[in-house]
């Protein structure tokens, strides 16, 4: 009858929504034996010798906290495993591998043991560690990473270069269109992760991975215009010419100013004014003025304003002070005077190039700059700078000779050199002083001579 029926339907859906739930449940493919107990998805052939592997979804994570690409969040991916391919450990995704998804990130699945299809990465690289390009955009260089692997099984290698624009807590930035083993820095360009003006200074390095294992190399810290290394790798600006040469001579690169001195020491366009210690602007640093020679014993002064300069109009003003007999010899005869002042520093004149505040080096910074940057005295017309040592030479200081503070003679131009610092040494002040081929970067000397003035800026 009609019940009957209805009921032996019921019976007959029961049983086979309870078989298609088992084999939804249960499912081996590879033959028609059943399935391992507890295994839903059981993939052996025959007598457990399968013929194939598992092929995992190969996907790029966004990183280790985002569901992306797979699902807007990890509400519906807990328990999925994928084969990522992002290489990021800023990320949280350190290497190409696999990865499962939990409750709110992806966990890195790591297989311990030896992975002998990954070889060891062997890198060489004869590349300085410091790089300078040159004082404008014409200089380029290409940093070249060079493998050495066992590579038998042609694991494919990824190259990644990045970039911190300055400092070492600064966060390295991805360099997204440098994927190869060589990188090229230019001067003079607008790209964020290139040198784009006079002073910019910036420090590259390459990571290389193998899949597994991944290493960092060719640490390259780069700059270009005129200027020197201090310690830990800090750039100092400095003006490519002494202060009072020509027109010309600002025009002039270290190795034209160089070229300059072997043809004439005494050129003007390199050589420049020669101040005595702490003093202002005020004339008396021309190579022509004048000597003041009234001025001749440790008792005999100047008339020197309250600002510790000499009074406007007053005999000595513009004029090259002379100091004869008797310490300290300070054309000021104050032994007192503690620093070069701020606001009579010579180098003020000079800082409306480039945007930058110029001023005096101090003793110092002289000391470091002669530390790092491989200096050179060559034929004796002056103390070249080379920051990499690869022979380009960023800063060059002229042998320009140095005003006697007994006579106002100029003695020892093409053969020496004498720079002050801002730095005092008790009646005296520090200065670098270069002479044959001896240098002292630290050297003190009486205030009263005339020395030549480089400035520095950072």
């Amino acid at each position: 009858n009609k019940t009957m029926k209805t009921k032996h339907f019921l019976v007959l859906s029961l049983i086979l929504a309870t078989a298609i739930t088992t084999l939804q449940a249960q499912v081996r493919i590879g033959d028609l034996s059943a399935p391992r107990k507890g295994v839903s998805l059981d993939l052996n052939g025959e007598n457990n010798t399968a013929k194939t592997g598992l092929g995992l979804p190969i996907v790029e994570l966004v990183n280790s906290g985002s569901a992306l690409p797979l699902a807007d969040d990890f509400s519906t991916l807990r328990g999925v495993m994928v084969y990522n391919l992002t290489v990021d450990e800023g990320a949280g995704l350190p290497i190409a591998g696999i990865y499962v998804a939990g409750a709110s990130n992806w966990v890195q699945l790591i297989v311990s043991g030896k992975t002998e299809e990954y070889a060891d990465i062997v890198l060489l690289t004869g590349l300085p560690s410091k790089v300078w390009l040159g004082t404008t955009g014409a200089f380029s260089k290409k940093l070249t990473v060079t493998t050495t692997i066992d590579n038998t099984e042609g694991i494919q290698l990824k190259y990644q270069w990045y970039y911190v624009a300055s400092g070492e807590n600064q966060i390295p930035v991805t360099i997204t269109d440098s994927i190869n083993n060589t990188f090229t820095i230019l001067a003079g360009s607008d790209a964020d992760y290139k040198l784009q003006s006079p002073g910019d200074v910036k420090k590259y390095f390459c990571v290389v991975r193998n899949g597994v294992k991944s290493t960092v190399t060719t640490r390259v810290c780069a700059v270009y215009g005129s200027g020197v290394f201090l310690d830990n790798d800090v750039w100092l600006n400095m003006l490519s010419y002494n202060l009072g040469v020509t027109d010309e001579g600002k025009s002039l690169t270290p190795q034209e100013q160089y070229d300059k001195c072997l043809a004439n020491f005494e050129d003007p366009s390199v050589t420049g004014y020669l101040y005595q210690w702490g003093r202002a602007s005020d004339g008396h640093e021309s190579r022509s003025s004048s000597n003041y020679d009234a001025v001749k014993s440790a008792t005999a002064g100047v008339d020197v304003a309250a600002n510790g300069q000499v009074a406007l109009g007053s005999p000595g003003y513009g004029q090259f002070i002379l100091r004869n007999t008797g310490s300290p010899y300070d054309w000021r005869n104050l032994a007192d005077i503690t620093e070069w002042d701020k606001a009579y520093d010579p180098c003020i004149a000079a800082r409306t190039e480039g945007g930058k505040e110029w001023r005096l080096p101090t003793s110092e910074e002289w000391a470091q700059i002669y530390h790092n940057n491989n200096p050179d005295i060559t034929n004796k017309k002056g103390l070249r700078f080379r920051p990499d040592d690869t022979g380009n030479v960023s800063v060059f200081l002229p042998a320009a000779g140095n005003r006697n503070r007994a006579n106002g003679a100029l003695p020892l131009e093409g053969t020496s050199g004498y720079y002050w610092s801002s730095t005092p040494s008790g009646a005296n002040a520090f200065g670098l002083g270069f002479y044959g081929g001896t240098v002292s970067p630290t050297g003190t000397n009486n205030r009263s001579h005339g020395f030549s003035v480089r400035c520095v800026a950072f």
